[in-house]
């Protein structure tokens, strides 16, 4: 609890008793003068409800993107925010609040000021006098041409560091340093299969002729020219698709799933059983070892925040959809691990967003996937990591991203439907905007910092 001076305090008072008198105007000036000097996340909240109400879904997002604050209405706001600025991560950074911006950030704060630092254009030299002719009359002086603007540095993926082979897992017999050497296969090797390929192609063009509920998603902001652009945009995947996809499979390198599917970590008096359930997040796909994907990150924090041993195990399966992962958990092997677990982590959602399923499919088949969990682990809260903003994959170029996106989007309302119609189970959103510095060498998957935001979310969703 943070302890402010009495000054702070009746400034404080002041904003809530505006903000009860109906004055909403009155009380947003007090918080934005508030937070522009001190760090306050509940003032942050507060402001962010406050302009919500007023009607400033923009401003609304950039005071809740400061917080952990989550749900439909943030996400609304925080979507309005990035359309506003059409995704300039430099106007983005300069309109969260000042005292967010300094100190210790948060993982995703600090990943959108490391964006906007990349963004900025770098000074360019001045340029060197050019020599005076040798005419003495003024009227021949030759004019100064105005310097160029200095492009803007072109973003560059990190180069794929082939993993180096690891201390010994007290579950798994470790590898040698040939099979560590072979978890990055090289370019000449790497990408999906050809059934992959077609699925990207006919993906895009199953978005454009999709009916029913996959109509396009609308963001908040009103219809300005960038954003009827970018709702456009998956139509033009239509001539360019294949080609994109063939390009995508050919530069995507690949890697192997993580090692420690079982482990434990803390102690204490009481045990806690971790299971985390899904497709590739969930195995720790490109990641080397459980410790550092959402299984480890998770396991952690549940035993620091209950000082209790937390044993984990992963049933997962890189490329599963919601119907084979409902499988899984059917599976009488897994009876066992579901029936002790206190805590089940679920990633789902995106096989099934880019392998052609429909909409109502999957909606079915989480459906079918989430009863199967409840029943299977009958004392276990359920969290559910949502779709991820899938128009923001490095590896995924536009328009094609943008058709991968917009299907995205879709699935993910049905997956945070389908966790609001059920008890025990919690729905997380841990970012609106993806850096390049939270994916791995593929620039697909997550990478270990995008992990441990997944991890912090759930453990903000499983706060009382």
């Amino acid at each position: 609890m943070q302890a402010w001076s009495p000054q702070v305090v009746r400034t404080l008072s002041s904003a809530r008793t505006a903000l009860a008198s109906g004055r909403l105007t009155l009380a947003r000036d007090i918080l934005e003068d508030h937070v522009h000097l001190h760090r306050d996340a509940e003032a942050f909240k507060m402001l962010g409800e406050i302009r919500h109400r007023i009607g400033d879904l923009p401003g609304a997002g950039a005071a809740w993107f400061a917080t952990s604050a989550k749900g439909p209405i943030v996400d609304e706001a925080v979507s309005a925010w990035r359309t506003k600025h059409d995704d300039d991560f430099a106007a983005m950074w300069a309109t969260i609040p000042a005292s967010a911006r300094r100190g210790e950030l948060t993982p995703k704060l600090a990943a959108l000021k490391a964006r906007a630092e990349a963004a900025a254009p770098s000074p360019e030299p001045s340029p060197s006098p050019s020599p005076s002719p040798p005419s003495p009359a003024p009227a021949s002086t030759a004019r100064a041409k105005a310097p160029k603007k200095a492009p803007e540095p072109a973003a560059t993926a990190p180069p794929v560091a082939v993993p180096q082979a690891r201390a010994a897992d007290p579950v798994r017999a470790p590898r040698t340093d040939e099979a560590a050497a072979d978890r990055s296969v090289p370019e000449a090797q790497s990408g999906f299969d050809a059934a992959k390929v077609i699925a990207w192609v006919l993906a895009a063009l199953f978005v454009v002729c999709a009916p029913g509920d996959l109509t396009p998603v609308r963001r908040p902001g009103g219809p300005g020219r960038a954003a009827r652009i970018r709702h456009a945009l998956p139509l033009a995947a239509l001539p360019v698709a294949p080609l994109q996809g063939a390009w995508v499979t050919r530069r995507v390198p690949r890697f192997a799933d993580a090692d420690g599917r079982t482990g434990v970590v803390g102690s204490g008096d009481r045990t806690l059983r971790l299971v985390v359930l899904g497709d590739s997040v969930a195995a720790g796909y490109a990641v080397p070892h459980h410790r550092s994907t959402v299984t480890g990150a998770l396991a952690t924090r549940l035993s620091e925040r209950n000082a209790a041993v937390v044993q984990w195990s992963v049933v997962a399966t890189t490329g599963f959809t919601a119907g084979e992962a409902t499988a899984l958990v059917r599976d009488p092997a897994a009876a066992a691990t579901f029936a002790e677990a206190d805590v089940v982590f679920l990633s789902i959602g995106v096989n099934d967003t880019k392998n052609l399923h429909s909409a109502a499919r999957f909606r079915r088949e989480l459906g079918g996937l989430l009863d199967a969990v409840l029943d299977q682990a009958p004392r276990a809260e359920v969290l559910v990591l949502g779709i991820r903003p899938l128009d923001q994959l490095p590896a995924v170029p536009r328009p094609l991203a943008d058709a991968l996106g917009w299907r995205g989007r879709i699935f993910d309302r049905i997956s945070a439907q389908e966790c609001e119609r059920r008890d025990r189970v919690h729905r997380l959103w841990p970012a609106n905007v993806l850096m390049r510095e939270m994916f791995a060498g593929d620039g697909f998957h997550p990478s270990e910092l995008l992990h441990a935001m997944f991890a912090d979310a759930a453990i903000d969703a499983l706060t009382p």
